[in-house]
């Protein structure tokens, strides 16, 4: 077992965010677990990164297996990024039930059970201030027609990272939840579902992620969408 406190796992390394994520922490000395979401995503993950695991967040015992294997390779680890997640665009009525259900499931659900997994690795004496980032979006904020199924999924890991605020506040774990308006990563191209209306031209990825490694650097609990 290796005893690195100065360890951060981000899952989806392999993308937009996630990657300039990992790259920020390598260059700061910090060890990084990288996941994407499937064998062939592997390759966009930062070649610095030398622990990567495959991790279907809609598999829940894969999760089990992987954050198993962390927790015998680390005694503690300094912090969980959640840069993964999708995204669907689709009116309320004409939503497939079975794809939203998939969108609550990675944007909420497989992550919420990655960080109760880590739990004895993150809430350990050996990390001084470790910390929990998720990426919950504007959406928080404000709702956005043709989004109702997304922002549900944003909203409920918001809570869930309010919640751990509260519960792990006596072991020292900081949640940070990131409410970052649209950005220039590509996603919205790609959507689980529906097509992404005309949007203005959103944030520079390196800019919010710059921002944001400040607010973890500063542990502070919610980065709004007007820091950016």
């Amino acid at each position: 077992m290796t005893d690195s406190a100065n360890t951060v796992l981000i899952l989806g390394a392999s993308g937009a965010v996630g990657s300039r994520f990992a790259q920020r922490f390598l260059a700061a000395g910090t060890n990084v677990i990288g996941t994407a979401s499937n064998q062939s995503a592997l390759t966009k993950i930062p070649g610095g990164v030398v622990e990567q695991y495959v991790l279907d967040l809609t598999d829940f015992g894969q999760i089990v297996s992987v954050c198993g294997d962390i927790k015998q390779k680390h005694e503690a680890i300094s912090g969980v990024v959640i840069a993964s997640g999708v995204v669907g665009f689709s009116n309320v009525e004409n939503t497939n039930l079975d794809l939203a259900a998939t969108m609550m499931t990675i944007n909420h659900l497989g992550p919420a059970q990655v960080v109760s997994e880590l739990f004895s690795v993150l809430a350990t004496n050996q990390v001084p201030n470790s910390f929990v980032l998720g990426m919950t979006g504007v959406v928080v904020e404000q709702n956005f027609p043709g989004m109702s199924s997304y922002t549900a999924s944003k909203v409920a890991h918001s809570a869930f990272l309010s919640s751990i605020g509260k519960e792990w506040r006596r072991y020292k774990v900081t949640a940070i939840d990131v409410r970052l308006g649209h950005t220039e990563t590509g996603l919205a191209d790609h959507p689980l579902f529906g097509q992404a209306p005309k949007m203005p031209t959103g944030f520079d990825p390196d800019h919010a992620v710059d921002v944001i490694m400040a607010g973890i650097a500063n542990r502070v609990s919610v980065i709004n969408s007007t820091d950016f």
